[in-house]
């Protein structure tokens, strides 16, 4: 299985909801590393934006990969490894029986990585976080 490292930023106004996210894709071949990035404008909370750069990063995929995802968001993290099966048994609604927040982008996030082996760090130091950054903040501020 081939693995991938996945690199994620976020940068999003509370205010109006306006936000980029950006990834850094990294395949470890033989010859060394190999990365595709993308930055993107969305509208919503930091929390969807961060789901959404795994998904749009893990939707390039061609074939299943062992995954590393680099993230700030424990939210994404924590909702994947611990909540996401839960949610799935429960037909995407919590405990009190409401659907869950950001329903249709953890559903697109749960059905994409279907037969990948994905762990995630959280909150680690890595050598794209600053460029990440400086890109989502860049495309943010306009």
């Amino acid at each position: 299985m081939k693995e991938v490292n996945i690199y994620t930023a976020v940068s999003c106004t509370k205010k109006t909801g306006e936000g980029s996210f950006g990834y850094v894709l990294e395949f470890v071949t033989e010859k060394g590393k190999a990365t595709g990035t993308k930055v993107e404008h969305f509208f919503g909370t930091e929390n969807q934006g961060n789901i959404l750069a795994a998904l749009h990063a893990v939707e390039r995929l061609k074939e299943n990969c062992h995954l590393t995802i680099y993230t700030e968001s424990s939210y994404l993290a924590t909702g994947y490894t611990n909540w996401i099966e839960k949610w799935v048994w429960q037909d995407w609604k919590n405990a009190k029986g409401t659907e869950i927040a950001n329903a249709s982008e953890w559903r697109q996030l749960y059905y994409a990585l279907k037969g990948h082996e994905v762990e995630f760090k959280v909150k680690e130091p890595n050598e794209y976080y600053n460029w990440l950054k400086f890109e989502t903040d860049k495309e943010r501020n306009g």
